[in-house]
């Protein structure tokens, strides 16, 4: 949730200020109004400054026809003693992830629903499908049960969909507004819209410039390996 509060605050940066880097200076308060924490004490600026030292040791692993890419969620932090204020170094490579359309994920009805993981994957993959009735396409069962890692057997995980499908039903703000399994043991359901954000064309413009770069770039190299072989 630090991370995705991390990547809620550049995309608000980003879609204000198209010439936005790499780089986030903000607060540790910030963070966790963002988070919905009435709460800025020390300890919870302390639980916010351990998360943020192990999203710095995560990694992103990339897989395409040829490589295999990895890329640090957060490249480096630096704290400034005096003001508490926090820079934090995101790569462009990480950040080029978003591309141009984002689903914004409510993390304030995300921390109210608690630690179940189940429930808090079905909620933020959920937010991101379609927001048109009509295309909120029904996922089978033992699909969500592959996308989200469970290793329950399928019944059990069943149950614990339906427990996290209720959830997302019931809390403030719901997510779901209606949902069932079907006798083709699909999860079917009716959604809240989930807001998404568009960044602005200048925006746009510039990662479609660097990513022609990095192709150019990147052919050269493949053509000099295959001279060199």
């Amino acid at each position: 949730m630090v991370w995705q509060a991390l990547m809620t605050l550049s995309i608000r940066r980003k879609s204000s200020d198209p010439g936005f880097g790499e780089e986030l200076t903000i607060s540790r308060r910030e963070i966790l109004e963002v988070l919905g924490w009435k709460n800025a004490s020390t300890p919870a600026r302390r639980w916010v400054m351990d998360l943020l030292l192990d999203l710095k040791r995560a990694e992103i692993e990339l897989q395409t026809p040829r490589h295999t890419c990895y890329e640090s969620l957060i490249s480096s932090i630096k704290v400034d003693k005096i003001t508490g204020r926090i820079r934090i170094h995101i790569s462009e490579q990480t950040l080029a992830l978003l591309t141009d359309e984002v689903a914004c994920i409510d993390l304030t009805r995300k921390r109210s629903l608690g630690r179940d993981p189940l429930t808090l994957w079905l909620h933020d993959f959920i937010s991101s499908q379609h927001n048109d009735p009509a295309r909120m396409i029904p996922w089978a069962v033992d699909a969500l049960r592959t996308l989200s890692g469970s290793t329950k057997p399928l019944a059990k995980f069943r149950a614990s969909l339906k427990k996290a499908a209720a959830a997302l039903t019931t809390c403030e703000s719901p997510l779901l507004t209606k949902w069932r399994i079907d006798d083709q043991d699909r999860l079917v359901y009716t959604k809240t819209k989930t807001r998404v954000v568009f960044l602005p064309a200048p925006a746009l413009e510039v990662q479609v410039a660097k990513s022609w770069h990095e192709q150019q770039v990147k052919a050269a190299q493949e053509q000099r390996e295959r001279i060199i072989l």
